[in-house]
């Protein structure tokens, strides 16, 4: 039984329980709450109080709360508001671990609702009992408030339908991080960009895009995306991956070791994802080694050095280790633990010597620098987003029939440093690699000179 709502959200699922939040057995509720349930927009409302009976945080001054058991399913996002006219809503989503009985924080939030409002957005990581506690940002609140939880089913990667057109994308864009410190300002947009670029200029369908925002960019979200999607491809298709987001560099080796790690200085450059966990460089290798086409194209607008200075917050794609450690999780396995390295092994080879020699890679700095992202400009991007992002769309977009990606990325690289120059009064070079580089990007992606069918014709 879902304590606010049941599985799938049916308001049979409130006869014969008591709707109140989880209380001591041995206290009445503060209140007899009202729950109002929406089946039609997956949404439930509940409107609660916390008062002098509200149960007060352990350890602390006096912040009241109450905690509303959840049962979810693994993969089903919740987005969770908490409003108030009357106090400064502050929202934590806790599980807890049967073995330890300890209480563990899986995502807060403060001010992200606009005002005094409180909002995250979570996909749940298992089958389960969660709580959403409501409580206030500082002691002694007192007032009403009303929990608004959206639901959203878990993701499929499945093929849509059976018709092929040869593309295949998957895109990601991070800008809402555990907590509020880390949060960027951007990334959504440059795949909104990205996307239109994919679809307007080279034929991509929607299905043959899968976005990945937020909550939903997690570590089982973009490794299914890459095996279930991206592996579809086959002989002569194209297969994109684009990130934008979060990089950081290990402290220690996490991934491949000894003589398969090709990284000197022992430790591991990461893609830093939605829900706190990592996806290693020798990982990204491993993903993209066994997409069975020669036309691979890896888009990543991330930093991947986690030391120096950080820049304004919003703006900077550098975090580093220490920053994120309450967050930080890692899984129990890595992809390349006891197999086989892929030849591309890690991001080193894949921008060094020798580099890829069946995918185009471009990155947005090298690794000693800050990839940034640019505030809203009449002059030139309407929207935030970020420097290399909007570079790539712009030379992509109008490449001419002949220009190999060797060459338009003389002009993305020279109006990258420009941009991040103009805004920041920062440095930033990006690079890219890989033997594809001296091909045609429009045959090489399937433009109007490319050879792949169109409208969805098979081959």
């Amino acid at each position: 039984m879902r304590s606010l709502v049941a599985a799938g959200l049916a308001a049979a699922a409130l006869v014969g329980c008591r709707a109140t939040p989880d209380a001591a057995p041995a206290r009445e509720p503060a209140f007899e709450p009202d729950i109002r349930v929406e089946p039609e927009n997956n949404r439930i409302v509940v409107s609660g109080r916390l008062d002098d009976r509200s149960r007060v945080l352990a350890g602390t001054a006096p912040h009241l709360f109450d905690r509303w058991p959840y049962e979810g399913v693994e993969g089903e996002l919740i987005q969770v508001t908490m409003r108030s006219a009357e106090l400064d809503a502050h929202l934590k989503l806790l599980y807890r671990d049967e073995n330890t009985g300890r209480w563990i924080e899986l995502s807060h939030d403060d001010d992200s609702g606009g005002g005094h409002d409180a909002r995250f957005a979570f996909e749940l990581p298992f089958d389960g009992t969660f709580y959403l506690l409501a409580t206030t940002a500082s002691p002694e609140m007192q007032g009403r408030y009303e929990l608004e939880i959206d639901s959203a089913p878990p993701l499929s990667f499945a093929a849509k339908n059976a018709t092929r057109s040869g593309r295949y994308a998957v895109l990601v864009g991070i800008e809402d991080y555990p907590g509020q410190a880390e949060d960027l300002d951007g990334p959504s947009n440059d795949v909104e960009i990205f996307r239109a670029m994919l679809s307007e200029r080279f034929g991509f369908r929607e299905e043959d895009v899968i976005e990945l925002r937020d909550a939903r960019a997690t570590r089982k979200n973009v490794i299914a995306a890459f095996k279930d999607h991206l592996g579809r491809a086959q002989e002569g298709d194209v297969a994109v991956f684009y990130y934008s987001g979060h990089g950081l560099r290990t402290s220690t080796n996490l991934g491949l070791v000894g003589a398969a790690d090709e990284e000197e200085d022992g430790r591991d450059e990461a893609l830093y994802l939605a829900d706190g966990s990592l996806l290693l460089d020798d990982e990204l290798g491993f993903l993209v080694d066994r997409v069975n086409t020669d036309k691979k194209l890896l888009v990543l607008d991330s930093c991947f050095s986690g030391t120096g200075t950080r820049g304004p917050k919003g703006f900077s794609k550098r975090v580093r280790v220490e920053d994120v450690e309450d967050a930080l999780w890692l899984p129990e396995h890595f992809l390349v633990e006891g197999r086989t390295p892929p030849p591309t092994r890690n991001l080193e080879r894949m921008l060094g010597e020798g580099g890829p020699i069946d995918h185009v890679l471009l990155a947005s700095s090298s690794e000693d620098q800050v990839s940034w992202t640019l505030p809203a400009s009449s002059e030139e991007n309407e929207i935030p987003c970020s420097a290399f992002t909007y570079s790539v769309v712009q030379f992509l977009s109008e490449a001419v029939p002949g220009a190999t990606f060797a060459e338009l990325m003389v002009d993305i690289r020279d109006f990258t440093e420009v941009l991040v120059s103009d805004a920041h009064g920062e440095e930033q070079h990006p690079r890219a690699e890989g033997r594809p580089a001296g091909e045609s990007a429009l045959d090489f992606l399937g433009g109007p000179t490319g050879t792949l069918a169109k409208d969805g014709a098979e081959r």
